[in-house]
């Protein structure tokens, strides 16, 4: 960037790249520190601090290897949870048994007890009513896919 271009671009350039570090590492934390607190009570505040941190820790004790192999078993792990878990609930389970007889329970339920702010009160839509915390998260996903 610098020889091709100069000094001017080359800070601008710079500067893009740790705006999009910045806004990428913190969207990440701060969602994964959410994930934890709902799945374990833990404040968001210490999940946010300790998750960067093991994760320093086992990249410092065993090099980028160690990274690499984490996120395959982390992914592995999140893919087989979520396979054993539909197969249990749509086949095993006798009040759903099917993704057919779960939608018929969603239409149901959402028209006993809509969910305000969703199009028709719905469980089954992508249709939200805009909220500006809403925006402002999508945009700024938006913002970070577009500069990656």
């Amino acid at each position: 960037m610098l020889a091709r271009w100069g000094r001017s671009a080359h800070i601008v350039f710079i500067s893009f790249c740790l705006l999009t570090n910045v806004i990428v590492h913190s969207m990440l934390t701060i969602g994964g520190a959410v994930s934890v607190n709902a799945l374990t009570g833990v404040s968001v505040e210490g999940a946010a601090v300790v998750m960067p941190l093991m994760v320093t820790i086992y990249t410092v004790h065993g090099g980028l290897r160690a990274t690499y192999l984490a996120s395959y078993w982390h992914v592995m792990f999140i893919y087989v949870s979520t396979l054993v878990f539909a197969f249990q609930v749509y086949t095993k389970d006798s009040d759903l048994g099917s993704a057919w007889r779960m939608y018929e329970k969603l239409k149901v339920v959402g028209d006993k007890f809509p969910v305000e702010g969703n199009l028709g009160g719905s469980y089954l839509t992508v249709c939200t009513m805009p909220k500006p915390p809403t925006m402002a998260r999508d945009s700024s996903e938006g913002l970070e896919g577009l500069m990656t």
